[in-house]
This record gives structure tokens, C-alpha cells and sequence, in this order.
């Protein structure tokens, strides 16, 4: 992980409501870190966007002023604040994915060892948060369990309909309220 000095600001286009790392064992190359930001309360519609922050080589050092270089390398749109995300370690893919938590919806990324720009393409939708039969709630915190991987992640969801609800990634049908 890069220390703070090596870093500078980046203006991330809009009002960011969440920021979440990869996990180091995530990435192909140790020199690249991945983080995804999220926005809410857009007048149009709000962005799940992943960064990657790149170690400039030695070599290079003496010719720029920082260590490190963000990058924009994925964006997709996304209607509704982005209230939470994760993302989900999967050993038998070393495509990362990242969850994001409105009703439920998984992305992944498209190849990571390729050039940029990379592209976040949708997986799965699920539902699980209701006010009632007609009426949806939104979900604004989630965990998932440590050392799981995909696709038997274990998923704890919070959100505006007062419940906690527990389930699985590869059977939402059936989850637990808490």
C-alpha cells in the first residue's frame, strides 16, 4: 500500500458516498492497487467507478513528482444512491467482482491483465429488501463473511426496512431475516 505522501488529489466527479479497497491478494501485480468509488444524490444518474492506483517505476520517479498514478479504469451507471459495495474474493477466478448493494446487484470486471479502459459488466440482479409485496427498501450496509470466496460468499445486508437479512450469492431465494 503506497503512503500518503506519494499521493495526490484527483477530482473524482461527484459526490462520493462510499470507497472500497480490493484486497491485495486480488490484484495481478503487486505494484497496482484497485479501490471502487460510489456517488450518491446526482441529478442524473450515479456512478459505481473502479481506480486503479499504479506504482510509477524507479526509473521513471525522477521525471514525475509522485510515486503513484490514479486512473479511472471502469464506470458504470448506476440508478440510485450507491449506498455500500465489496468485493468478492473468488479463487477460482481471478477476475475480481464487486458487489454493490442497492437491491443487489453484481458486476464484474471485464479482463483485468488487459489494456485500459477496462469495463465493469453486469452479473446478477437479486432482491431481497421489501417494505411490502409492492414496495422495495434499499439496502445500505452490507458484509460479507471473511475468507469465503465466490460463489458461496455469505452476505449480511442491512437497509431501510429495518431487518437484517443473511444469504448466499448463489441461492438469493432463500435467506434468513434477522
Amino acid at each position: 500500500m503506497p503512503d500518503l505522501e506519494s499521493l495526490y488529489t484527483l477530482h473524482a466527479y461527484g459526490k462520493l458516498s462510499k470507497v472500497r479497497f480490493a484486497a491485495s491478494q486480488q490484484a495481478y501485480d503487486s505494484r497496482i492497487t484497485l479501490f471502487a468509488t460510489g456517488t450518491w444524490d446526482e441529478k442524473k444518474n450515479n456512478v459505481l467507478t473502479l481506480w486503479k492506483l499504479e506504482e510509477i517505476p524507479i526509473s521513471l520517479r525522477n521525471l514525475v513528482p509522485f510515486s503513484y498514478e490514479n486512473k479511472i479504469i471502469a464506470k458504470i451507471d448506476h440508478n440510485g444512491d450507491v449506498r455500500d459495495m465489496q468485493f468478492i474474493n473468488d479463487s477460482s477466478d481471478t477476475q475480481p467482482k464487486c458487489l454493490q448493494v442497492h437491491q443487489g446487484k453484481l458486476l464484474r470486471h471485464t479482463d483485468f491483465s488487459a489494456c485500459d479502459p477496462l469495463s465493469l459488466s453486469f452479473l446478477n440482479s437479486f432482491k431481497v429488501r421489501t417494505f411490502s409485496e409492492n414496495k422495495s427498501a434499499a439496502a445500505t450496509g452490507m458484509a460479507i463473511r471473511p475468507f469465503n470466496t465466490a460463489p458461496d460468499s455469505e452476505i449480511a445486508s442491512v437497509g431501510e426496512d429495518g431487518r437484517l437479512v443473511l444469504f448466499k450469492l448463489t441461492d438469493q431465494s432463500h435467506y434468513r431475516i434477522v
